[in-house]
């Protein structure tokens, strides 16, 4: 699977970011507005917590948790709204970390020396959280950048001895705004905070053990392995229908309903007289949780492949009856540069008169994983040029080629021969 970057007339992903962010903020505006209260809650169903267990092995000590008070009474405010997190961020934090050990104890006091409970390897602790928020306002271009959530870490050894700190941060605009359908975006601040939380809890446990400090003391104790995909259960015989995996963009892992490739290819494509879903990624990240977050996400085909060929993760994408996989890039550029049109306007009124004339050019591009079990990559590229006019003759009115939708009736089709072909 070849990835190709956008073209360069594409929207950069700041400027997506920035759009996303103006409807977010579009959406906290109109609530204020219509009178809701400004006292929000984060939504409890996008977080890894709310299933009862992560998709990762666990190493075989006993620790203890800890969560300081600043964190666990943690308050995010920014203009008119306030959100009480805290409370769902602790306890979000101990079930990340009852994944990642065979045994965990919860600590009422922090961990010193002279105060660690006998019997424990060591103890992790969420020390404090700090919440920076996008000010849309803002006259600081790095003001998009700097916004997110940060955690602040703490490891003690079993004498209490501060073994490592350290600190993760997610950024805040976490949704593909390119992407997505523009209802989508306007989420509630309770949504955006859902998202930066498993963002951050996802990249403690992943990359918990590529710290030197952590590695060592993992292995001090005898926890030699690394934390793996893997099923604490038996997955179900698969009942679901053959699907195939819409990927986002992977150098980003954004979130997204994946309305474009949706509306392009639709929602089944036929093979052999079947009917194959697209199912966008976004749907089944909490079921191979903590893998595909933005933090966390496969960044090339082929470290893609080496995710998939966990047995964990085959088996689990079996049951759900995931077997394609496909990335779904390309955008639409119009130039008008010939020709012109001059406008005016007086007391008795106003108008244009001219003519303007240029080319319309779409090109999608679809990498195909076949068979994500045992197959092969396709790439599929759909281009298309045609005219755009703009006769004014009082108002311009202009006459545009449909580019996309001849370029996607293409793409559909040669995407069907390729799953069709052996």
């Amino acid at each position: 699977m070849r990835l190709r970057r956008q073209p360069e007339n594409c929207p950069t992903e700041a400027a997506r970011r920035r759009a996303g962010a103006a409807l977010a903020w579009l959406g906290m505006t109109l609530l204020v507005l219509a009178g809701c209260t400004n006292t929000l809650h984060i939504k409890h169903d996008l977080l890894p917590s709310s299933r009862s267990q992560a998709m990762v092995s666990s190493w075989p000590l006993t620790v203890g948790v800890y969560v300081a008070p600043q964190a666990r009474g943690f308050e995010a405010k920014a203009g008119l709204w306030r959100l009480p997190a805290g409370p769902v961020m602790a306890h979000d934090f101990e079930w990340a970390v009852r994944q990642m050990f065979d045994r965990v104890v919860s600590l009422e006091e922090p961990p010193r020396p002279g105060t660690m409970r006998p019997g424990l390897s060591g103890a992790l602790s969420l020390e404090a959280v700090q919440y920076d928020p996008f000010l849309y306002n803002s006259a600081d271009p790095g003001a998009l950048d700097n916004a997110g959530l940060r955690y602040h870490l703490r490891l003690a050894n079993a004498q209490g001895e501060t073994m490592d700190e350290w600190s993760l941060r997610s950024a805040e605009m976490l949704w593909d705004a390119q992407d997505s359908s523009t209802v989508s975006l306007i989420q509630s601040q309770g949504t955006g905070f859902a998202y930066m939380m498993r963002n951050l809890i996802a990249e403690m446990m992943v990359r918990f053990d590529a710290r030197p400090t952590v590695r060592a003391w993992l292995d001090a104790q005898g926890a030699t392995g690394r934390l793996e995909p893997a099923l604490r259960a038996t997955a179900p015989a698969s009942t679901a229908p053959q699907r195939i995996l819409v990927l986002p963009d992977l150098d980003r892992w954004l979130h997204t309903d994946a309305s474009r490739p949706l509306q392009c290819l639709g929602r089944t494509l036929g093979q052999l007289g079947q009917h194959l879903e697209l199912l966008p990624a976004s749907v089944v990240r909490l079921d191979f949780y903590p893998w595909l977050e933005p933090s966390t996400g496969p960044r090339t085909a082929d470290s893609l492949h080496r995710w998939f060929k966990s047995p964990a993760i085959q088996t689990h994408a079996r049951a759900l009856g995931i077997r394609h996989m496909l990335v779904f890039t390309g955008a639409t550029d119009t130039d008008i540069s010939r020709g012109g049109i001059l406008c005016g306007a007086g007391y008795g009124g106003g108008g244009c008169v001219g003519f303007a004339w240029g080319e319309r050019n779409t090109a999608f591009r679809v990498n195909l994983l076949r068979d994500v079990f045992d197959g092969k990559d396709v790439d599929v590229v759909s281009e298309t040029t045609g005219a755009v006019l703009v006769p004014a003759f009082g108002l311009p009115i202009p006459i545009i080629a449909a580019t996309e939708s001849t370029a996607c009736r293409r793409l559909r089709r040669a995407l069907t021969e390729a799953l069709a072909s052996p």
